[in-house]
């Protein structure tokens, strides 16, 4: 067998840029039907509740109809929550601590935030000072006299995971996991100490103290109670288990209240401390997971039960006084006119006023007999995909008052759903494509089917053919032509997951799971094949275009904007990432109404990237010689944000017969706002050892390797191949090239920068 020994080569020198700092470059509009209650706490007329999303006030000077009242978004929340003055303090998990501005309860403002070194689960609020439960970072101590500008002044890095803390007198009392209870002493809020500590059985959530006692939320283990009457000397006093996982605690009076996961609230008597003893529960309908007490009235956060209030007055019989009801998930949207159409699972249809985007309004609601995945609107009326109860179709001419119009059964779980003309194209699961006649939107009937290999998830009409995204069967093309009589005629296997399908002049863009967004020329639906792909940080789940952008819904990771002008070669242009998993995406105008699973988020991404790349040769056509030789190009790079900015540059050659190969990176700081930096006659070197063909040269700006924030490319061609000149450098920097553009000494590519491949590989 016959071994060819050639260069690795055609890497360029590319001189100009270093690593960057990728930020969110698609903007916060709004955001509507938060999901996911985690934390309340109560003050006079109003309950301030830290949801997913941030902080949402709810009115509740009538505790048997809690109303709400506004919201502010913080991107974040957690369990803790602390209202005092003029102010609420929020843990924000992995960005700290929020203050936000409350002396007008309906317009809610962030006045400052603080990232905190660990994860903020609690915070509690005594005198000038912030105390956060940061888990492993422990106990911080925040001076917000000037709330404006709050700042750490102590610490205490305990060796367990604070997740709950009580401040009473001059001692933190800190519910430090598998540490139990740790007791420090905080005269000096500078110089925090260790006083005393127990370790309870289980995992110390949160702690409350009354009258000498601590009482623990152990986990599974239930209520702990600790005596702290001497607080270097604490012991124990007396406990009781509780049915699920306590969390969190409120004590008053001669009750203790116990948030215990999916077992709801329970009630636990604790006049005599050493002897608790559970009296009663109330159960929610999620996961409660904070409480808030009065003589009256429990306060809980639910989760997608959202705020359940509970009459206490009979301890012995709790029972629901009030609810605030938040949609159990959003899953599917479509926009029309100056509404937002929201299919929201167990909830059904959310009518949402988008006439001023910055304050989106929930207008109306229609509960769905079954869970509602998608939703498309024509003409004063919803077509809803309900999932076993198939096709609903709501009359919502009047928002505000959306009425039922009709439905029909399909043949399994209605998930995705395409309107063209009299005709509903539904996407079935196992039922593959079902066809309803919708001519009559009171009377619609499935007229015609077509059974798709494996689960059909979404569904895209472009003339006469119906493309069908079909889980791990990929893509499937069904000539509907004849509704009553569909018919598969093509398909793609993309190896991954298909979920969502955008067809646009001959191109079908797939968002693929795993696989990202793939692009396949369907110019010919008989013969398909792919085009490009980019892989997205986390799942792709739908796709919708706009201009030369694909927006992709990518689960964890939220938007992902692809720039697809050259569909063989899609790039990076923003991203956003959402609170919740997102779901599925409506484009409009350049806003992106995404659902992702815990909210509506309203975004928009002005339609430049954050950078631009430019390449071109210097004497096209380029044709390289058997024997070797060299082309010159420039090359350009902008800035196109307002802040500085660090970006990676780094070029790929695509070698006929070889594939892919490179890159070299080099290393620079920042560019300006707007700033572009221009280099010429830029020198690479091709072997005599490279094989014939046509070979295709980009260059990327982004972060190496996925991030592609933009590209460029130009082809070349090589004659013919003499292996034998396959040696010498492989690329050389001109004796003056750093004079030619008056640059910082930081852009200066450091010669000590190594060349990353061997000179020789045998292939």
């Amino acid at each position: 067998m016959l071994k060819l020994k050639i260069p690795t080569y055609l890497v360029v020198l590319l001189l100009f840029w270093g690593q960057p700092c990728l930020a969110q470059n698609v903007d916060y509009v709004s955001s509507a039907l938060w999901t996911k209650a985690y934390g309340v706490a109560v003050a006079g007329d109003y309950a301030y509740c830290s949801f997913v999303n941030g902080l949402l006030v709810l009115e509740v000077s009538d505790p048997t109809n809690p109303a709400f009242l506004s919201q502010c978004y913080l991107g974040t929340g957690e369990r803790g929550i602390f209202a005092q003055g003029n102010y609420v303090y929020l843990a924000g998990g992995e960005v700290g601590l929020h203050i936000v501005d409350v002396s007008n309860p309906a317009q809610p403002n962030l006045v400052s935030s603080l990232d905190t070194p660990g994860y903020a689960h609690d915070v509690y609020v005594y005198g000038s000072y912030a105390y956060v439960a940061d888990d492993t970072s422990g106990l911080l101590i925040i001076d917000i006299d000037d709330p404006i500008h709050p700042f750490i002044v102590g610490e205490y890095n305990s060796s367990g995971k604070t997740c709950g803390l009580f401040v009473s007198d001059r001692y933190a009392y800190l519910a430090d996991g598998h540490e139990g209870l740790v007791i420090l002493d905080i005269y000096d809020p500078e110089h925090p100490f260790w006083v005393g500590a127990y370790n309870t059985p289980g995992s110390a959530n949160a702690v409350f103290v009354s009258e000498g006692y601590a009482f623990v939320a152990d986990g599974t283990f239930g209520l702990q109670i600790i005596e702290v009457s001497e607080p270097t000397q604490p012991s124990f006093a007396g406990g009781c288990d509780t049915p699920g996982n306590a969390g969190d605690l409120f004590v008053c009076g001669q009750y203790a209240y116990i948030s215990d996961g999916y077992s709801g609230v329970q009630v636990v008597e604790v006049t005599n401390p050493t002897n608790p003893e559970l009296i009663s529960n109330y159960e929610t309908p999620d996961f409660t997971s904070s409480v808030y007490a009065s003589e009256e009235y429990v306060y809980l956060a639910d989760g997608r039960g959202g705020v359940p209030v509970v009459d206490v007055t009979d301890p012995l019989f709790p029972v629901l006084a009030g609810s605030y009801q938040p949609p159990s998930s959003t899953i599917g949207v479509y926009v029309s006119g100056d509404h937002a159409y929201i299919s929201a699972h167990s909830s059904g249809l959310f009518v949402v006023d988008i006439s001023d985007l910055l304050h989106p309004e929930v207008v109306g609601n229609y509960d769905t007999p079954d869970n509602a995945y998608a939703v498309w609107v024509k003409d004063n009326f919803a077509f809803v995909c309900d999932r076993f109860s198939g096709l609903q179709v709501i009359d919502v001419s009047n928002p505000g008052e959306p009425v039922y119009a009709g439905g029909c059964d399909t043949e399994d779980f209605a998930r995705g759903i395409y309107v063209k003309d009299n005709y509903a194209y539904i996407a079935d699961g196992h039922g593959g494509l079902q066809i309803a006649d919708i001519s009559n939107p009171y009377e619609p009937y499935i007229v015609g089917s077509c059974i798709t290999p494996y689960f059909a998830r979404k569904v895209y009409v472009d003339s006469i053919y119906a493309y069908v995204a079909d889980g791990t069967s990929g893509l499937q093309v069904i000539d509907i032509h004849e509704p009553r009589d569909p018919v598969i005629v093509s398909d793609f296997n993309t190896g991954g997951y298909s979920y969502g399908i955008y067809v646009r002049e001959g191109y079908a863009y797939l968002a693929d799971g795993v696989s990202g967004l793939l692009i396949l020329d369907v110019s010919d639906p008989l013969d398909l094949h792919l085009l490009g792909q980019y892989n997205t940080p986390d799942y792709a789940r739908g796709v919708k275009l706009w201009g030369d952008y694909a927006y992709v819904s990518d689960g964890a990771s939220g938007l992902q904007v692809i720039d697809i002008s050259d569909p063989e070669h899609p790039a990076f242009a923003g991203s956003h990432e959402t609170p919740g998993s997102a779901e599925s995406i409506f484009v409009k105008g350049g806003n992106a109404f995404v659902a992702d699973s815990w909210s509506l988020m309203i975004l928009h991404f002005p339609t430049f990237p954050v950078a631009s790349i430019s390449i071109s040769p210097d004497s096209p056509p380029i044709e390289i010689p058997p024997q070797g030789g060299s082309f010159t190009f420039s090359g350009s790079l902008t800035n196109n944000t307002a802040q500085s900015q660090r970006f990676t540059t780094w070029v790929m050659v695509e070698v006929p017969g070889l594939g892919w190969h490179g890159p070299l990176k080099t290393s620079t700081p920042l560019l300006s706002p707007y700033q572009s930096v221009e280099r010429d006659s830029l020198r690479q070197y091709v072997p005599g050892g490279a094989p014939a063909g046509t070979y295709t040269y980009v260059a990327y700006v982004g972060e190496y390797p996925s991030v592609k924030i933009d590209s460029s490319y130009f082809q070349f061609a090589k004659s013919g191949s003499i292996p034998e000149c396959g040696s010498g450098r492989l690329f050389t920097e001109a004796p003056d090239e750093r004079e030619r553009l008056p640059l910082p000494s930081e852009f200066a590519l450091s010669q000590n920068f190594p060349n990353p491949f061997n000179a020789n590989t045998t292939i």
